[in-house]
C-alpha cells in the first residue's frame, strides 16, 4: 500500500482494460476518495489520460490537518463495454 504524508498530493495511477485485457479508453472516467470513516473527501473528479488505457488522478492535496489512516479511492465509468464497478484501491495518510 502506498503511503503519503500530510501536505502531499497523492499520484493515483490505474489502467483500463476490456474483458480481453487490452488497454482501452472510456468516454469519461472519474475518481472519488473516501476517508477512513467512509466519508467522501473528493468526489467524481476527472482523471487525466497518460496514453491509451493509462490514467492518473492527482487533484487532491492532503491538508496538514487531515487525519492519518487508510483512505479509499475509486475510479469509475459506465461507458458501454468498459465498466468499472466496485473497484477500490487504498493508500495510507501518514501524520507528521
Amino acid at each position: 500500500m502506498k503511503k503519503w504524508f500530510q501536505g502531499s498530493t497523492p499520484y493515483l495511477s490505474f489502467n483500463i482494460t476490456d474483458r480481453n485485457g487490452a488497454l482501452v479508453d472510456p468516454a469519461a472516467i472519474v475518481v472519488s476518495i473516501s476517508d477512513p470513516q467512509g466519508r467522501d473527501v473528493s468526489t467524481d473528479q476527472t482523471a487525466t489520460k497518460i496514453s491509451v488505457g493509462l490514467y492518473y488522478y492527482a487533484g487532491w492535496t492532503i491538508a496538514a490537518t487531515t487525519p492519518g489512516g487508510v483512505y479509499t479511492w475509486r475510479p469509475k465509468t459506465t461507458d458501454g463495454a468498459v465498466i468499472i464497478e466496485d473497484t477500490e484501491f487504498e493508500f495510507e495518510v501518514m501524520e507528521y
